[in-house]
């Protein structure tokens, strides 16, 4: 077989370049040139959004100063304020200003230089008067765009051009305005340009190899052809065989006349090759089934192209047949006919048993079959039907009266009575009570069977467990009614959250401060002067940074640690604003002063997570701890509904977290509480600690128990009976967190463990082995315990453990270069054009798996805080130290700050709206659910993680 060179360039190779060259017409003359108009439009949308943002921030401030909760000019210092604070883009460093109409700067993040100086006169390189310009457009159109010359960021040796939108907020007199750079998009657009030549390049070489891949093919495909031609022929043969040798008849006609017929239809038809058929097949059927010659005539005269029903055949014999008839219509050559399976019947096997236990069975649906009566005692049931009445062992229930489980003898009644008169009812809510008394909600589907003489005989029927349904629903309900206490709390005065003020003199030690905050439980102290007046404050973040980690001599007088001077607000200010400012002035603690100025108290950050759970659960009396977990399970499924109000209400992170766990530090105090009532004191002192996103406080709505125990070691003869102790206390603690909804760890990182349920002496050598022997193994377990926290028992054990650990690491900083390089296996999910990969498994396509990002920023910032002595363990509050230290700059903690608590945020929302749609929650991002600006984020954020990931493989000296 000769190959024609000629003729393959026409056809293949000339068409392919072609092609190619089009392609590349289409992309450079067209596509790039609207993209890039079409990425102008979007940025354009983008920062009309934003602006409407920044009218509906200060139409709210308005509102409330109309409404007598502030004054107008505090209301218009709150708008001013997040305002300012409004951050998107690259770096997080795009912004928006405020003028008047004047036109005079109100407020500009990065030329304070112009605040509160006229601009009428101000014009940017070119002679524009670009505010007079912004004046003009919202007098004529209320809102516009702008377009003038104006410095890159925050760099002003950099002149670019930009185009703004501005609009007027009329109340107040004030054009509120962003913008966007031109120099972004053609940036992008020239990126893409190159990398497009890249792909065409790539392109060329792979089609030069896959051309002669086709000459290859084509010579491979005329011989592939015969041998097809071949293989086709013996198919044919061999389904021949295949169909002469079936047990059931197998018949074509066509027109009335037959086709084919196999060995089989002839041995029950014999002689039918010779003879016509009318469309009703009345030939062949017995003359007393005049029905089923009437069904077949009507269903050739029809529509349907299917027929199935069982008939009697009259062969020559005269001997009549029992058989199924299949016929199917066909059409062949324009010409009508019929397929035609025809199978013998013997005797009909008896139906015995119940076919819906065998379904129930495969679905996993509880299954049960009742006698007759007024009882209605079991006489079979499934294993699922088991477990959602609350039992294991078959026999036990079959012993009882389904009666018996119902303890409202009217719902019962009421099926009975539905029973009689409609023979079946379907998802009728019903209450049951389990083996171990609980109430269980489930929803009943029967239908009543009747023997031959109409008798009933059983009642057969599936069971349904929907308690977690109608326990979500009511946790709605009443959470409707919290959030209207949480919001009142919010505008409640500061006074009635606040504690009592513990003060010290100024000249009193370090140590005598230390000791007086332990005493009196509280994690700050007001200092005084020797005139009575407050002139500080100390918390125990002080004692922990500037004592034992930076060496100060606990006797000095405290005011050589003492925070001054004090930040203050009044006792009738509300709540909310307290929370702003001490966000604003980052701090813990605001002192509150009476209306005379006088020192009332003191509120903490921390006050506000416990005061939007309060009432607290109090621990029950001896006896009495279901009550008290009924309440834990009903706080927990209140949960996701207060995230989403404030997801919806674009919380900052440290909410979300703050409420996650407060709600699960307050859930395990109150169960350890339980299980150490239960069991006795503890013959030694003790901590249980919380570890990994719990530790960090951080933990989501998709975070599982991790938690350990420590305990002193037990004097001599008592380590047998210790040990077993704080394995039953740990053991009942796990078990009643997996009740009230704290999922058991997979990895059984849990204190139940007794691996991770040790005397001090045992943890010690555990983070010896740790840091001293950094392999693979060693660093993926040790990971999770490098973040712990307190959350019941004493605190001394836990205290000489992380002072161990602070100690050893301080001797082994080589240590931290292998946790390095562990940060460092992350790879960006983005592709060559700067596409977000995708999750390719089918449970979370179009998704994109969030905490991996999240796990890099974690690590990293760990790795910094620990190697600089940083004793936090909240990734935020490292964040701050590191920046206060200067180890990060203000740029990279702001980049970094952002890129969590954006991340954070996405987690949330997307596990509240798993919930709300019932779907398993998980930390994977639909990118379908975010908006164009979210996307654009997160790639940014992407990119960021990879200059992060360089900056650490340079401070720690990793080896490529």
């Amino acid at each position: 077989m000769r190959f024609n060179i000629k003729r393959f360039f026409l056809t293949t190779v000339l068409p392919t370049l072609l092609t190619i060259g089009l392609f590349m017409l289409l992309i450079f003359r067209f596509i790039i040139p609207y993209f890039e108009q079409n990425m102008l439009n979007q940025k354009k949308a983008m920062i009309r959004e934003l602006i409407s943002s920044g009218v509906s921030i200060a139409d709210t401030f308005r509102c409330q100063a109309l409404a007598g909760k502030m004054s107008e000019a505090a209301a218009k210092a709150a708008a001013i304020l997040q305002i300012r604070n409004i951050r998107y883009g690259t770096g997080n460093k795009d912004y928006c200003w405020i003028t008047d109409l004047q036109p005079r700067m109100i407020q500009h993040p990065y030329r304070p230089d112009l605040n509160g100086t006229d601009l009428s006169g101000f014009r940017d390189p070119q002679g524009k008067l670009l505010f007079m310009e912004m004046v003009r457009v919202v007098e004529k159109s209320g809102a516009g765009y702008v377009d003038y010359m104006w410095q890159w960021m925050d760099d002003p040796s950099r002149i670019v051009p930009k185009i703004s939108y501005v609009r007027e907020f009329k109340p107040w007199g004030w054009i509120i305005g962003t913008g966007i750079y031109i120099e972004d998009i053609r940036e992008e657009i020239a990126g893409i340009k190159k990398r497009l030549l890249l792909v065409l390049l790539l392109i060329s070489a792979v089609m030069a190899l896959l051309l002669a891949f086709i000459v290859r093919q084509n010579l491979k495909a005329e011989m592939k052809r015969t041998a097809a031609e071949h293989d086709l022929l013996e198919s044919r043969e061999k389904y021949k065989a295949l169909v002469e040798a079936s047990t059931e008849g197998t018949w074509m006609i066509l027109e009335g006349a037959t086709i084919y017929a196999n060995k089989k239809l002839v041995e029950i038809l014999p002689g039918i090759n010779q003879r016509a058929i009318s469309d009703d097949f009345r030939e062949i059927i017995a003359a007393d089934r005049r029905d089923d010659i009437q069904a077949i005539g009507d269903f050739s005269r029809g529509t349907a192209t299917f027929l199935r029903l069982e008939t009697h055949l009259l062969p020559a014999g005269n001997q009549a047949t029992d058989v199924m008839l299949s016929i199917s219509k066909i059409v062949l050559s324009d010409k009508r006919g019929y397929i035609v399976i025809i199978k013998e019947l013997g005797r009909q096997d008896e139906r015995s048993g119940a076919p819906g236990r065998e379904l129930a069975d495969i679905w996993d649906i509880g299954f049960f079959q009742a006698a007759p009566g007024k009882k209605g005692r079991f006489l079979d049931i499934n294993t699922a039907a088991l477990s959602i009445l609350g039992y294991s062992d078959r026999a036990e229930l079959l012993e009882k009266n389904i009666v018996d489980l119902v303890p409202d003898r009217g719902e019962w009644s009421n099926l009975l009575r539905q029973l009689d008169s409609r023979g079946a009812v379907s998802r009728l809510p019903l209450q049951v009570r389990t083996r171990e008394g609980s109430l269980r909600s489930i929803l009943v589907s029967a239908r009543v069977q009747r023997d031959e003489q109409g008798a009933v005989s059983r009642t057969d029927g599936i069971l349904e467990d929907v308690s977690e349904q109608i326990n979500r629903q009511q946790a709605r309900l009443e959470l409707f009614s919290d959030m209207q206490s949480v919001l009142l709390l919010l505008q409640q005065p500061v006074a009635q959250v606040m504690r009592e003020a513990v003060v010290c003199p100024a000249d009193a030690s370090i140590q005598n401060a230390a000791e007086l905050m332990s005493l009196h439980r509280i994690d700050a102290l007001l200092v005084r002067s020797g005139a009575g007046e407050p002139i500080g404050i100390v918390t125990d973040g002080d004692l922990r940074r500037r004592v034992v980690g930076g060496g100060i001599d606990p006797q000095l007088p405290v005011a050589a640690i003492m925070s001054s001077p004090l930040k203050t607000g009044s006792e009738i200010l509300p709540l909310a604003w307290a929370w702003i400012e001490m966000k604003r002035a980052g701090i813990g603690h605001l002192v509150v002063l009476d209306a005379a100025g006088k020192v009332r108290g003191l509120i903490g950050r921390s006050d506000f997570d416990c005061s939007l759970f309060q009432p607290r659960p109090q621990a029950p009396a001896e006896g009495q701890g279901s009550p008290l977990l009924a309440d834990l399970r009903t706080q927990f499924l209140k949960l996701p509904e207060l995230l989403d109000v404030f997801v919806r209400s674009h919380a900052r992170s440290e909410w979300l977290t703050g409420l996650t766990t407060a709600s699960a530090d307050q859930t395990a105090e109150a169960i350890a509480a339980i299980a150490e009532r239960e069991l006795g004191p503890p013959p030694v002192p003790f901590a249980l600690f919380v570890l990994g996103s719990e530790g960090r406080s951080e933990s989501t709505l998709f975070t599982d128990q991790d938690n350990a125990l420590v305990y002193l070691d037990p004097p001599a003869g008592q380590a047998e009976s210790c040990r077993r102790y704080f394995l039953e206390f740990a053991a009942r603690m796990n078990l009643m967190l997996a009740q009230t909804g704290y999922a058991l760890c997979p990895g059984q990182v849990m204190a139940r463990n007794p691996r991770w349920n040790q005397p001090l002496s045992s943890w010690l050598h555990h983070f010896n082995d740790w840091i001293l022997k950094p392999d693979p193994q060693n660093l993926l377990e040790s990971t999770t315990f490098f973040d712990r926290r307190l959350v019941y028992g004493d605190a001394e054990p836990l205290r000489q453990l992380q002072e161990h650990i602070r100690l050893t690491l301080g001797e082994n900083p080589a240590f931290f270069s292998h946790l390095a390089r562990q940060c460092l296996q992350y790879k960006i999910p983005l592709g060559l054009f700067g596409k977000i990969l995708t999750d390719a498994s089918k449970a979370h396509q179009r998704s994109v798996n969030i905490k991996n990002p999240l796990r890099v920023i974690v690590n990293l910032v760990r790795l910094y805080a620990m190697a600089h002595g940083v004793e936090e363990v909240n990734t935020g509050l490292r964040l701050r130290r590191l920046h206060e230290q200067d180890v990060f700059s203000a740029s990279f903690f702001q980049d970094l700050d952002y890129a969590f608590d954006f991340l954070i945020c996405l987690q949330f929302r997307g596990q509240v709206r798993s919930l709300q749609a019932q779907k398993p929650l998980s930390h994977s991002i639909v990118l379908d659910e975010l908006a164009g600006s979210e996307i654009a984020t997160l790639k940014t954020i992407f990119s960021e993680i990879n200059s992060f990931q360089s900056r650490l493989k340079h401070d720690f000296s990793v080896a490529e």
